[in-house]
């Protein structure tokens, strides 16, 4: 008896750790004298099934704060990567993000994130191929909005591509939401 209750009492533990959001990240960027901002952990977005064979096999997001001199910046940066190498038209892609019933629709700065302060990439996908990330300016709301949505869809688009759907894969939002208490006054 006393060993199946030390096992479950240990899943307990692991599971409570494991679920938990981690503290977001906040560090200089030496490059560029900036403070960045970002979430434990990003929002990975996968095809739906009907779009798995088109354009990216996934779309990561990272809500990036960039102070520079005390003046704050509300960034997105998305990483469009593959699993495998493909060629793929690198023209700027629109962003929209569906959360709940509210749609958002984002359209990529021109500029490197190292032109917005940001040099050392948070959460750069570590294996497969991925096009440069491109920044999209959004307001706190968006990252609000973002971290409260029951539900959260993203499609990309350029003028010559079809809108694909991607669905959440690996859930950022409650790290997103541990980040946006942080960075309350």
């Amino acid at each position: 008896m006393r060993p199946k209750l030390l096992v479950t009492l240990s899943l307990l533990v692991l599971t409570a750790c494991t679920s938990a959001p981690s503290v977001p990240t906040e560090a200089l960027d030496r490059e560029t004298g900036a403070t960045v901002t970002t979430p434990a952990q990003p929002l990975l977005f996968a095809p739906v099934q009907e779009t798995a064979s088109r354009q990216f096999s996934y779309v990561t997001v990272v809500a990036v704060d960039v102070n520079q001199n005390s003046q704050h910046q509300s960034l997105l940066l998305a990483y469009y990567w593959f699993g495998v190498s493909k060629d793929v038209d690198p023209a700027p892609r629109t962003l929209r993000m569906v959360a709940d019933d509210q749609v958002i629709e984002l359209h990529p700065e021109a500029g490197t994130p190292r032109d917005f302060g940001i040099a050392a990439l948070p959460h750069a996908p570590a294996r497969g191929f991925a096009l440069a990330p491109l920044v999209y300016r959004c307001e706190p709301a968006v990252w609000r909005l973002l971290a409260s949505a029951r539900q959260l869809t993203v499609q990309v688009g350029s003028t010559q591509d079809p809108w694909p759907r991607y669905e959440i894969w690996n859930d950022g939002r409650p790290a997103l939401r541990q980040m946006l208490e942080q960075l309350q006054p």
